[in-house]
Parts: C-alpha cells; structure tokens; sequence
C-alpha cells in the first residue's frame, strides 16, 4: 500500500517537482492549489502527510493546521515557506527537493511497512525483507531499491538521480551505480536487481509457469 502526501500549493512549478520526486519515491500525490475547495477535497483525500505552503495560505494558515490535524496528526505536517507553527517541520525557499524528501522520509518513518515487488520496505528502519530475511540499509541504498522496485518496467539512472538528489542534481550516474554495487552485496541475491543496458534497472520478474506449459 502506497502513503499518499497531500500538497497545499498553488505554485505549478513546486507542485510538478515534489510530485515527480515523491511519485519516483513511490509514494501517492495530490494537489491541492485553491483555498475555495480546500476543505472538501482535504477531506477526501485520505492523506497519510499534509505538505502546507505557508506563503500560499497566508493569514489562513493557523485554520489550515487545524483541519489538516482533523485528517492526520500534528507530527505528519510538513510546513515550506518561512513561516513557522507549534514546532511544525518546515522547509524555506528556494526548495532543495532532497531536503524535502529527506523530511517526507523522516515523517513517514512511523507509517507502515510499503509493499513494492519482491521486497517489503519497513520505512521506520530502513530495512528490507526478502524471502523472509531482513536486510539493513543505508538510507539511499534503500531509496535506490525503492525506486525501482516501484518502477512500472524500469527505473533509468536519471529516475533515481531525480528521486533522490532532485531535479538538476549535480551528481553523475556514477554515482548511482556506486550504490547498486553497495545494495547488490547487501542482498542474498544481488542479480534480483537487473540491468537493462543503455536503459536502467529493474528487479527480477518472476518466471510466469502457466505460460511455459
């Protein structure tokens, strides 16, 4: 089951880039970009994380925190802008979209287990089970394997660069491919992570039987 993040943000550019890192992450995206309807559609949009722009709501931003504590706890708000509530974690502009996703990831750590693939991410310990065995993983190790056990046929090295360091990172492919090497000795079976040259990676696809027969 994947977490869902809501975003109350009216700025485009902001909500194309948080939803492509956090959907790249695995998790679930809505937007919620005009105060007129913001209670209704808050109300249905059975979010598990409430992002809040503070610059967007302005003098209503003590009332947003309130109906966003009817849907979820305190400790699952997210603030961006400069404005700062009740110890509330908050995020200033210009975004850093690892920041941002480095804070989801720490909120969301108290949230259950997510099932992507083969692997059971246990997101409040960075680990993995994997037929049964329990692998610990270093943070982007474990973003990394996420990311394309998530991915729908296979996660290009820009998909992972994007999902962890942001849009216009300056890190190179490299560097993910340093991490792969680092995750596939971590694993009991390192070629369940496939590499589809000149394209990305992606995990293992079990064998389908019915169609051999």
């Amino acid at each position: 089951m994947k977490l869902t993040i809501c975003l109350i943000e009216d700025d485009r550019r902001i909500n194309n880039a948080a939803k492509k890192i956090l959907k790249l992450n695995g998790y679930e995206v809505i937007t919620i970009s005009r105060m007129i309807d913001f209670t209704e559609r808050l109300v249905h949009s059975k979010a598990d994380v409430i992002v809040i722009d503070s610059d967007f709501t302005k003098d209503h931003l003590d009332e947003v925190i309130k109906e966003a504590c009817t849907i979820v706890s305190k400790e699952f708000l997210l603030l961006l802008g400069r404005e700062q509530r009740d110890n509330i974690p908050c995020i200033t502009k210009p975004i850093n979209y690892s920041k941002f996703l480095v804070s989801i990831t720490e909120i969301t750590r108290d949230c259950w287990s997510e099932k992507h693939g083969p692997f059971t991410f246990l997101v409040r310990e960075n680990e993995v089970i994997y037929n049964n065995q329990t692998i610990k993983l270093t943070n982007k190790e474990f973003q990394i394997l996420k990311i394309i056990a998530s991915a729908k046929d296979y996660a290009t090295r820009k998909d992972i660069l994007n999902g962890i360091w942001g849009v216009g990172s300056a890190y190179e492919t490299r560097t993910v491919d340093m991490h792969i090497k680092s995750l596939r000795r971590k694993l009991p079976d390192p070629n369940i992570i496939e590499t589809r040259y000149g394209k990305g990676y992606c995990c293992r696809r079990p064998i389908n039987l019915s169609k051999l027969k």
